[in-house]
């Protein structure tokens, strides 16, 4: 054993890698499991993505949910979990079935046995999707021989609090949409609402429609104030004197309209599908009047925002079967995967 772990060492097989599949290292999943963190659960994943590459895996991560229906992951109060997780060689999705014992083909080995803690930055909302992998769970390691579907079986149960963490998910067969991607940039003003903060909410649609629904929507905004959304390709990031926050884009485009009683609003635009768009970040911001604002001028700002238009997903050979009865030896087998990643 020593000198197969040795083998696999030298050779350097136990590189990052996102399943299931490449694209989601840089894309939100279209979906999410509450299992895992949420005990107590057992959660069963059937990996045929990475067939055809022998490879040490010796840590698996997750990330929580960056888009819920638009709208960031909740904070989530720090959350301990008493986990165990098997690795095994394992039948491919096509005969998977809803008992757990069944879809492993080898003895299952035992890689991790302890309890893990949330992150400190799950305490806060979301600022970006897709999220950090920044909760990695540290394996024995296990080489696989990059033979067949293998499958890693975790069960859990919590120990602190009973706050639910979405992971983010993804599923083969979903045609219908893909969440946009994005990142904040610094902080906004201060005002009634609280602080001023936009995110990308839009979506890519599959067919029929086959366009991009560019949107964002803002938080903590002035209440029922005229606002404008300012579009770029240019980050800037520049201080104004007067205003509270930097000017973020170089503006090219604007969308004006009004916040509501508690300060939000959601302006979207729509373009057809465009190849040529995917993965161009657009710069954004979004300023309201404000009369109640110390520094000078009477204008709240945002944060910056980076906006990416993203691919639909694609098809991919991983499955799951999860329950959230406790000592169970079945559950449901779902065409769906937690994203993921290996090292």
């Amino acid at each position: 054993m020593r000198l197969v772990l040795a083998l696999f060492l030298a050779s350097g097989l136990s590189a990052q890698i996102v399943s299931p599949h490449p694209h989601y290292a840089n894309h939100e999943g279209d979906l999410y499991t509450p299992y895992l963190f949420t005990a107590p659960s057992r959660v069963q994943q059937i990996h045929e993505d990475l067939v055809g590459t022998p490879r040490l895996i010796q840590g698996l991560s997750f990330r929580r949910d960056g888009s819920l229906n638009g709208a960031p992951h909740p904070s989530v109060p720090a959350k301990t979990v008493t986990l165990t997780i098997d690795f095994a060689a394992a039948v491919p999705c096509v005969t998977a079935t809803t008992t757990f014992a069944s879809n492993a083909t080898s003895t299952p080995t035992r890689v991790f046995g302890g309890t893990i803690s949330t992150p400190a930055s799950w305490q806060v909302p979301a600022a970006s999707s897709p999220t950090d992998f920044d909760l990695r769970i540290p394996l024995s390691p296990w080489p696989y021989s990059g033979n067949g579907a293998f499958l890693w079986d975790a069960a859990s149960t919590a120990t602190s609090t009973t706050d639910r963490v979405l992971v983010d998910g993804a599923s083969p067969s979903f045609f219908l949409f893909a969440w946009c991607g994005y990142q904040m940039h610094g902080s906004g003003c201060t005002t009634a609402n609280g602080t001023f903060e936009v995110r990308g909410t839009g979506q890519t649609l599959g067919a029929p429609i086959n366009g991009f629904t560019v949107k964002v929507t803002t938080a903590g905004g002035p209440s029922v104030a005229q606002s404008t959304w300012l579009i770029g390709f240019q980050a800037l990031g520049a201080n104004l004197p007067g205003l509270c926050a930097p000017i973020w884009p170089a503006p090219v485009a604007s969308v004006t309209g009004a916040t509501d009683a508690v300060g939000a609003w959601s302006p979207f635009f729509q373009l057809p599908m465009n190849p040529a768009w995917l993965g161009l970040g657009m710069e954004m911001q979004v300023a309201a009047l404000d009369a109640s604002q110390p520094a000078g001028l009477p204008l709240a700002a945002s944060n910056g925002l980076t906006y990416r238009l993203a691919p639909m997903a694609p098809a991919f050979s991983v499955c799951s079967v999860q329950t959230s009865t406790a000592g169970s030896t079945t559950g449901s087998l779902l065409q769906r995967a937690a994203v993921v990643r290996f090292d």
